[in-house]
């Protein structure tokens, strides 16, 4: 079957099997590839959704093959063997997080990025909005008890690029999308980190006021801003 895999996507053909926990790639810089492979390896560094999974993260603590000792990087290293009893068929490397792209959840209620997107979005955002940051770990809020009919609340617009990379659309979060009230002097965002890193989840906060259609037909989704309440 196809998949495709990293930021921005490219397409692997890969074996569909149900006795192994991993989907595995040649990757560079590989040292055994597969030699009658049809793909060229995949290269993490040309991928900006790629991060290597640490020897304490869960998908390395949980998988019975990691190898015992981590690497100079504190990358999780694994070794799998088939049950086949050869020497010869194994595969072995570093597990790593890619499931990149965005994913609309009406049932997921805060917003969810990864690491890189997160850290970004908040600092850009305390820089411009000029209040008090309370700390309400792992929110990131602010104290609002002083706020004035002038204060300026940034806009954060997710740029949604298609698959294809043909066409780009903007989710636009207005205030209600924004804020969640904390108490009565306090707003939170409704940004979290996501770890373990995979698919980012756009939830229902960030889809309100917005009426939503999902065409499953033709694998599409749209919006339009409206007034729901």
């Amino acid at each position: 079957m196809a998949v495709s895999v990293g930021t921005p996507p490219r397409q692997f053909i890969v074996n569909i099997d149900t006795g192994i926990d991993l989907v595995w790639l040649n990757c560079k810089p590989c040292i055994q590839c597969i030699v009658n492979a049809t793909d060229k390896p995949f290269d993490p560094t040309q991928s900006t959704s790629y991060r290597e999974a640490s020897c304490t993260d869960a998908a390395c603590t949980g998988f019975p093959h990691r190898q015992s000792s981590c690497g100079s990087t504190g990358a999780c290293g694994y070794t799998y063997r088939y049950g086949d009893g050869g020497d010869s068929t194994y595969t072995s490397g570093i597990i790593a997080y890619e499931t990149g792209g965005i994913i609309f959840d009406s049932r997921t209620t805060l917003n969810l990025l990864i690491d890189v997107a997160y850290d970004a979005v908040v600092q850009e955002f305390a820089s411009q909005y000029d209040l008090p940051v309370v700390s309400i770990p792992p929110y990131v809020c602010f104290n609002v008890s002083n706020t004035t009919a002038s204060t300026i609340v940034p806009n954060i617009v997710f740029y949604l690029q298609s698959v294809s990379d043909v066409e780009r659309v903007d989710f636009v979060l207005s205030l209600e999308n924004v804020f969640l009230r904390y108490s009565e002097t306090v707003e939170c965002l409704t940004i979290l980190s996501h770890n373990p890193p995979s698919a980012m989840i756009i939830g229902n906060t960030a889809q309100a006021n917005h009426e939503m259609v999902f065409d499953r037909a033709n694998g599409q989704i749209g919006w339009a801003s409206t007034t729901c309440t």
